[in-house]
């Protein structure tokens, strides 16, 4: 009964932690889009996604900074989701990509991160993924 208890526990933390990856998929996509509406409003046809890129750079040093440190984090994490949800036999990877690229990437990411959770809590897939990752054998051998 014990043992029943702790796995029950240990889902109960990990169903928590994949609604606070949603949560921040909601922020992120509000408050992104809540930006570029108000960008669209005052560029109109010049809101392009170059001027969107190049308005990281124009300014002051920190914006440039704030620029580079969110391109740099974007594409990394952007190869490790595409790298971590095939290693996962995740489906539709390429669809967080899309989503990285047309709404937002601090939605795409969180939404990923819950969908990795949700998949993570089916079925005991924790212990193989982490059976087959510390032993460098591909998932199928599990």
């Amino acid at each position: 009964m014990g043992s029943r208890n702790r796995r029950y526990q240990q889902r109960q933390q990990t169903s928590a932690l994949a609604y606070l990856y949603l949560a921040f998929a909601l922020i992120g996509l509000a408050s992104t889009m809540y930006f570029n509406v108000r960008a669209i409003q005052a560029f109109g046809s010049g809101y392009t996604p170059l001027a969107f890129i190049l308005a990281g750079y124009q300014g002051s040093p920190i914006l440039g900074s704030l620029a580079s440190d969110f391109w740099v984090g974007a594409i990394a994490s952007t190869i490790w989701m595409i790298a971590e949800g095939r290693s996962l036999g995740m489906r539709n990877i390429w669809g967080y990509v899309f989503l990285a690229l047309i709404l937002a990437w601090a939605f795409a990411l969180p939404l990923f991160l819950y969908m990795r959770e949700r998949h993570l809590n089916k079925g005991g897939q924790t212990a193989r993924i982490a059976a087959a990752r510390l032993t460098g054998r591909s998932l199928a051998n599990y």
